[in-house]
């Protein structure tokens, strides 16, 4: 199992994806995960008749417990890719569980939020600073970890070095020596 965390506007998803099409392992990320934990929350607590738009009741607190929950429950299927949603923490003590962040230089991400959102640079420093702030506060509030901090991770790597291809390129690398450590 795959987790892999990244900075905002660091190539992280696009790397991820590249690895999981390239070890054809399934990719789970927010959007996946969240369109599951709605199926699971109505499993879990049999609120069948309840709409996605009548949520009000779940918080946060819940809401990142069921997406712990399908964490685990993903993990114990078989080998995936999961981004994000603090799957780091909540699959710790996960035996064959590999950690990855993926960090770029400021710029480096400015360029690449302004061409991929279309907007300023100006604009793109508030995104970073916006997004860094919320996964740090995220972060903070469900576990003991501190986002971005080298101890909670196997492996750092820094895209903007290497670009998007060679970074997923050198994960690859590093995931098969890791496969072989595990047999």
């Amino acid at each position: 199992v795959l987790t892999v965390s990244h900075e905002y506007g660091s190539g992280g998803r696009t790397i991820a994806r590249r690895i999981a099409h390239e070890l054809n392992l399934p990719y789970y990320d927010r959007d996946v995960i969240q369109e599951d934990d709605n199926k699971d929350f109505y499993g879990l607590f049999d609120w069948k008749s309840a709409s996605l738009e009548d949520e009000t009741d779940i918080n946060d607190e819940e809401l990142c417990k069921i997406e712990a929950h399908m964490i685990q429950s993903i993990a114990a299927k078989d080998s995936c890719v999961i981004v994000g949603r603090l799957a780091n923490y909540v699959l710790q003590n996960h035996r064959n569980a590999l950690h990855i962040f993926i960090t770029a230089d400021e710029a480096e991400r400015v360029k690449r939020i302004m061409r991929k959102e279309g907007i300023d640079e100006e604009e793109a420093y508030e995104l970073i600073e916006k997004n860094t702030k919320e996964r740090e506060k995220h972060c903070h509030q469900f576990t003991d970890f501190k986002w971005g901090c080298g101890d909670n991770y196997d492996i750092m790597i820094k895209s903007s070095k290497y670009g998007v291809d060679r970074t997923a390129a050198i994960l690859l690398d590093l995931i098969k020596e890791f496969r072989l450590m595990q047999d």
